[in-house]
């Protein structure tokens, strides 16, 4: 059994430059409280001048490791650079914003008993001096209900699954850009194909590729939650361009939606797609669709 006093390891990043800003508690919720969602022009200017980000705050595992298996700094920091930020972890260097986390590994109820039994909870808030905060998450990943291998692996891979954890950095560079939701950055990166059959991207680490694979195939689940044409359209768009994987999941989630004007173009791809998965997909969700009216 680990060691279950927190081993805290909190990395250089002092307010320095920040003061007046009044940071969020994120034990008390207090950081979606005090997002702004709207801007004047000069702070619409100021945030599409971000370039360089401060990133810094805490990090915490309650297992017997200096610091966490995973590593969160280095995944954020090239997450940050791969969509075109600088990163800087010196409070003297020039900053235009600064991006805190709160990372936390503690003790998973489910599986108490493993060493490896743990739950991870990931804050990260987004300041602009002139602006405030312009973005703050919470993201929790949990054990599985029967892990596969590793039980932290399963839970790092639990937390990177979520799309809106895994695209976070293109989330918050399309919202300082524009003001673009995360709904539409979705359905922008489902359509991105990728030129690398791996899924390899330079930063990723070994088994990343399976991780991004599920990412993608959970922001195609929560794209089909969205009542809206846009969505639907680049469902419809996916089970022609996407990989036999992602096809399938598109007709599903298309099924789940259970618009019976579906139908003929669902039995199109149950007749033609080359893939028997997607055929077979395609089929069930003709089905089920007809059991629902």
């Amino acid at each position: 059994m680990g060691n279950q006093s927190m081993h805290r390891l909190a990395f250089t990043v002092l307010v320095t430059g920040f003061i007046g800003l009044s940071f969020p508690d994120f034990s008390q919720g207090q950081a979606t409280q005090e997002v702004k969602t709207s801007y004047t022009a000069p702070e619409r200017e100021a945030l599409k001048a971000i370039h360089t980000i401060l990133l810094g705050g805490k990090v915490a595992t309650w297992l017997d490791y200096e610091y966490p298996l995973y590593d969160p700094i280095s995944k954020l920091k090239g997450r940050l650079e791969d969509v075109g930020f600088q990163v800087v972890f010196d409070p003297q260097e020039a900053h235009d914003a600064l991006l805190v986390i709160d990372y936390a590994e503690t003790p998973s109820g489910t599986f108490r008993r493993l060493e490896q039994g743990t739950v991870v909870t990931f804050h990260t808030a987004v300041y602009h001096p002139k602006v405030g905060i312009i973005m703050a998450n919470k993201f929790v990943g949990q054990p599985s209900e029967v892990p596969a291998g590793s039980v932290y692996w399963d839970v790092i891979g639990n937390l990177e699954g979520d799309p809106l954890f895994f695209y976070q950095t293109q989330i918050l560079k399309a919202w300082v850009t524009n003001q673009t939701h995360a709904s539409e950055v979705l359905m922008h990166m489902v359509r991105r194909p990728y030129t690398n059959p791996s899924y390899e991207e330079p930063y990723e680490q070994p088994g990343e590729a399976f991780v991004r694979r599920g990412a993608r195939m959970n922001a195609i689940r929560e794209i089909g939650k969205l009542n809206d044409p846009q969505a639907q359209e680049t469902l419809w768009e996916l089970t022609k361009v996407a990989t036999p994987e992602e096809r399938t999941v598109a007709v599903q989630v298309l099924g789940n939606i259970g618009d019976k004007s579906f139908v003929p173009r669902l039995s199109q791809i149950a007749e033609t797609d080359q893939d028997p998965n997607v055929q077979h997909a395609a089929q069930e969700t003709i089905r089920k669709i007809g059991m629902e009216q």
